[in-house]
C-alpha cells in the first residue's frame, strides 16, 4: 500500500509524519475505559504533540491518518480486555527509551547507567546472547551417612541400641 501525503496537510504535519502512528494510537486509546487519574482528551493529545486543535483536526480528517487510526483501534481490540493498560505501558516504555537514548548520546549518563541501559536495549531488541547450558545445581543440604557396626558381645544385649533405619528421602525445595 502506497501512502502519500495530500497537499492539504501543513508543512508542520508533514515534518512530523513519523509521529502519526503514535498520535493515532493515542487517539485510539481515548476509546478505552479510563480511570479518573489517567483520563485524557483530544486537547491533551494536541498538547503532547505540540499541535493546535485546528492542526490536530486537520490531521484527523486526512485519509492516510484515518487509516492509521483504524489500524490502531483494530490492534487495540486484538489485545483484549486489558488493552488500554498494555498500550499505556508500552507508550511509557517508548518515551523512557527515547529519554534514556538522548541522555546516553549527549554524554550526561554515567558509565554504569549506560551499561544497564545497554543490557535492557539488547534484551528488548532480541540481541542478547542466549543463556549458556549449565548443569542443574546439586540439591542443597547436608547429606550424612554413618555406618554403625555393633559387634555381638556375649552376655550383653544391645537391643536398646538398635535403631530401625528408614531409607533417606530426598526432598526438592
Amino acid at each position: 500500500m502506497s501512502q502519500t501525503t495530500p497537499v492539504s496537510v501543513t508543512m508542520k504535519l508533514v515534518k512530523m509524519q513519523h509521529k502519526w502512528p503514535t498520535i493515532a494510537r493515542d487517539l485510539a486509546l481515548m476509546s478505552q475505559p479510563q480511570t479518573q487519574s489517567s483520563q485524557f482528551d483530544i486537547e491533551d493529545v494536541a498538547r503532547m504533540y505540540d499541535l493546535s486543535l485546528v492542526e490536530l483536526n486537520e490531521l484527523i480528517i486526512n485519509p492516510t491518518f484515518r487509516q492509521l487510526v483504524v489500524e490502531a483501534v483494530r490492534n487495540l481490540k486484538a489485545l483484549g480486555p486489558r488493552a488500554g493498560f498494555r498500550m499505556r505501558a508500552e507508550l511509557l516504555a517508548t518515551e523512557l527509551q527515547e529519554k534514556l537514548y538522548n541522555r546516553a548520546v549527549s554524554g550526561s549518563m554515567e558509565d554504569k547507567q549506560m551499561l544497564q541501559f545497554l543490557a535492557v536495549l539488547l534484551k528488548s531488541a532480541g540481541l542478547e546472547a542466549p543463556p549458556e547450558d549449565t548443569p542443574p545445581p546439586m540439591p542443597a543440604g547436608p547429606s550424612v551417612h554413618v555406618a554403625l557396626n555393633f559387634p555381638s558381645i556375649p552376655g550383653r544385649s544391645l537391643d536398646h541400641a538398635r535403631v530401625i533405619a528408614k531409607p533417606q528421602e530426598l526432598i526438592d525445595v
